[in-house]
């Protein structure tokens, strides 16, 4: 576990979501439900840290998560509305090192097309 931020309590996961694991670092990746971000909790140690803190934009959440140890990367999809009254719906995936920095904006999807 390397994370570009300070370690939380292992208790304080808030409302964990896809889980994704990389067992070449033991290493459990899972976006929080309640604010969007990623949490990376190392397995042996039971310590935690924030690998992104909220979702690129307003009003998304994670749909997806996948990590890829050979390379290794972080690979997630946020969807959510935008616009003045959140009818436009908009999808991104990204990609990120596992430490949570290099974000990568890979493909997009504005207001369904």
């Amino acid at each position: 576990l390397r994370p570009s931020s300070a370690f939380l309590s292992s208790k304080v996961v808030g409302e964990p979501q896809r889980l994704a694991v990389d067992w070449s670092t033991d290493n459990v990746y899972f976006a929080e439900g309640s604010t969007g971000g990623i949490t990376v909790c190392h397995v042996a140690t039971a310590k935690c840290a924030a690998m992104m803190t909220s979702s690129p934009e307003s009003y998304h959440h994670l749909a997806a998560l996948v990590v890829d140890a050979s390379e290794p990367a972080v690979f997630y999809a946020s969807c959510g509305w935008q616009g003045t009254l959140l009818t436009k719906p908009r999808c991104a995936v990204y990609k990120r090192r596992p430490d949570g920095t290099g974000e990568q904006l890979l493909a997009k999807v504005d207001d369904g097309k």
